[in-house]
């Protein structure tokens, strides 16, 4: 389900990536209803200002394979 508007997170490196300009996906997956993915990208002002950061999940059930994600 979505978040609240205005929820804060704490920062992660992900988060950092993408408030750097580089989009970014989360290092491991995480569990809700599904296996879930993870992944960021900045978004611009018309100023090329990095003004926010948009945030998707993704069921990703193939990854519970991959033992480094957990």
């Amino acid at each position: 389900y979505p978040d609240e508007f205005g929820d804060e997170y704490d920062m992660e490196p992900q988060f950092l990536l993408a408030f750097n300009g580089t989009p970014a996906a989360a290092k491991h997956i995480w569990v809700d209803d599904e296996v879930m993915k993870s992944a960021f990208a900045p978004i611009y002002n018309t100023a090329g200002e990095i003004v926010a950061l948009l945030g998707i999940d993704m069921e990703a059930p193939e990854l519970t394979h991959v033992p480094t994600l957990h």
